[in-house]
């Protein structure tokens, strides 16, 4: 039998990858080519360890509100839009792909994000297809903060096109990831004006495809009254890797 390129699977407890208050395990999956460990993303997410609350005197509580977040954004020439690693859609400017006065569609989204203990952030994730003939990148508003060329957006490309697993994640490690370069200061090309502070960004490495990742600290958000969730102590059981 044909061995398959990931065979062997861990999940490690309270790690600092996991964001969940309950769920803390994070998993790593082995590369049988490389003879390496490749990050695999949140329990929460793969379940790959069944988490099973049971009953306790030792119970703690979070306090967690619901928050709703805007966006305006777009993207030279076409993308696709995660939050926190949920998928918000696909957008093309490509009616405008071949002239320089374009005017683009500036796309609104609005997204739910639930801040835990008063930490408020999340993680944008774009994927951008541009078209030979020039270089413009992604420029937006998160929740009220405008791209720059700053740290707390980086961006990659990869061979094929074809980025890490679970790249859209919060918890994915992007350490690698180049900063992202200002290729315009602001917003011109777009139909309708963003933020003044806002600039086009996009990956310092020129390919025709590439990715993006942003980490929003402190979005501007409508949320509501804080709920206190009960947190309690759990066993597991493992579950197969499909």
């Amino acid at each position: 039998m044909e061995m398959s390129v990931y065979e062997v699977w861990v999940c490690l407890e309270n790690h600092p990858c996991a964001l969940h208050p309950v769920d803390t395990y994070f998993c790593w999956v082995f590369n049988e080519m490389t003879q390496s460990w490749v990050p695999f993303g949140e329990n929460v997410d793969l379940k790959l360890v069944h988490v099973i609350p049971r009953p306790s005197e030792c119970v703690g509580y979070v306090n967690i509100s619901h928050c709703a977040v805007n966006i305006s954004m777009t993207a030279d020439n076409a993308f696709e839009l995660f939050v926190n690693g949920v998928y918000l859609g696909y957008e093309d400017n490509c009616n405008f792909c071949h002239t320089w006065k374009s005017q683009y569609l500036v796309y609104d989204y609005t997204v739910n994000i639930d801040v835990i203990d008063g930490e408020r952030e999340m993680v944008v994730a774009a994927k951008i297809i541009d078209w030979p003939g020039g270089l413009t990148g992604l420029i937006g508003t998160f929740g009220g903060v405008p791209t720059s060329a700053s740290a707390n957006w980086k961006c990659a490309t990869f061979p094929g096109d074809v980025p890490p697993r679970g790249w859209t994640a919060r918890s994915f490690n992007d350490s690698q990831w180049s900063q992202a370069v200002q290729t315009f200061p602001d917003s011109r090309f777009l139909q309708r004006p963003l933020d003044k502070q806002a600039s086009w960004i996009a990956s310092p490495t020129y390919n025709l495809r590439y990715f993006c990742r942003g980490v929003i600290k402190n979005p501007e958000a409508v949320c509501t009254q804080n709920v206190k969730q009960k947190v309690q102590p759990y066993e597991i059981q493992l579950n197969d890797l499909v």
